[in-house]
């Protein structure tokens, strides 16, 4: 959701808009044509009210000479960038999206192999012209990365985790300053009052990066055993205001789960994180406050700190719900598509 009125929703092959807080939708969907037969589902970027950028999968897999689709006008006329002719492959294929202004945007194309062991591989995009032309930035690396973002056209930082039941070992990530042409790796360091952690752990990952500057980065940190779900597990903040050289932990509540969670945040003091277990920060994630628990899981959007829309799902069911005082309360809306 954009504000607490406008706002975009994708739901299977279709692209939705809104303009009176969920209630109504209208479809905005890009006329891409399809084989019959055909199961199509779409990946998305939203700038603002008018801006997005959308790709299509074609039963589990966007084709290599696939387009991006661009809209400045809330989705009423569509524009098809340059075919990609990306080299992502596997069992399914799908699109990531970093969006910094209305000119420059990343996709990244992701691909895996589940089988004898789990295997990635991407290929990066970046437009500069708003989407009608992509250029490759890099590709042929085995990672599963948790997050991307971008704190201007040059840095931008790519959170990751561990493919495999590696050796216990520090979580990482990824620094470009070249706008995504290359990566620098990076560790963090443990919490200090817990300098074991990350050899008591088999694993250890980076979720959910946050960037108000070059300098001012945000991260979640999960470790965790061999089990699905994990039986043990424990959960980090890390706050770092010198581009990473030092950092501040703080210990979450042990229903946190950042894999899972939602972490967003409200200028630089103010987030929620979003799960069964609801918290809200006031202190920049140095102390945080329990909001709510739920009995569903869900996908979120906030306009601002008190406005929020969640796609809740349990025991098979699926409801768009709202609430307008910071999750502490939730209510169900009941959408109907415009015609």
């Amino acid at each position: 959701m954009i504000s607490r009125t406008e706002g975009w929703g994708l739901s299977g092959p279709y692209v939705l808009t809104t303009a009176d807080g969920g209630w109504t939708w209208r479809e905005a969907t890009p006329p891409r044509s399809s084989q019959p037969g055909t199961q199509r589902h779409a990946y998305g970027a939203f700038l603002d009210a008018q801006a997005a950028w959308i790709a299509f999968a074609e039963d589990s897999h966007i084709p290599s000479e696939a387009s991006i689709w661009h809209t400045k006008d809330a989705g009423r006329t569509w524009t098809p960038g340059a075919p990609l002719f990306h080299q992502a492959i596997g069992d399914s294929v799908w699109a990531e999206f970093a969006v910094l202004d209305a000119r420059n945007v990343w996709v990244m194309m992701r691909g895996v192999y589940v089988g004898a062991g789990t295997h990635y591989n991407h290929e990066l995009f970046q437009t500069t012209d708003g989407g009608l032309t992509w250029t490759s930035l890099d590709g042929e690396t085995s990672d599963d990365y948790t997050g991307m973002i971008f704190a201007d056209t040059a840095f931008g930082l790519r959170a990751l985790q561990t493919t495999g039941a590696y050796a216990a070992a520090p979580p990482a990530y990824d620094v470009t300053t070249d706008g995504g042409a290359t990566w620098e790796g990076r560790e963090l360091p443990p919490p200090p009052e817990a300098p074991d952690m990350f050899t008591e752990y088999p694993y250890c990952e980076t979720y959910q990066p946050v960037l108000f500057s070059t300098r001012s980065i945000r991260m979640l940190v999960g470790c965790f055993d061999y089990y699905d779900p994990p039986r043990e597990s424990v959960s980090y903040f890390y706050s770092s205001q010198d581009g990473g050289v030092n950092w501040l932990t703080v210990r979450l509540p042990d229903e946190v789960r950042p894999a899972d969670d939602r972490l967003i945040w409200f200028g630089l003091n103010s987030a929620l994180l979003l799960g069964r277990e609801m918290y809200l920060s006031t202190s920049d994630g140095q102390t945080w406050s329990f909001v709510k628990t739920v009995n569903w899981d869900g996908q979120f959007s906030f306009s601002d700190p008190q406005t929020g829309w969640a796609v809740a799902r349990s025991d098979g069911k699926v409801a768009l719900v709202h609430t307008d005082d910071g999750a502490a309360t939730w209510s169900v809306i009941k959408p109907t598509i415009a015609r």
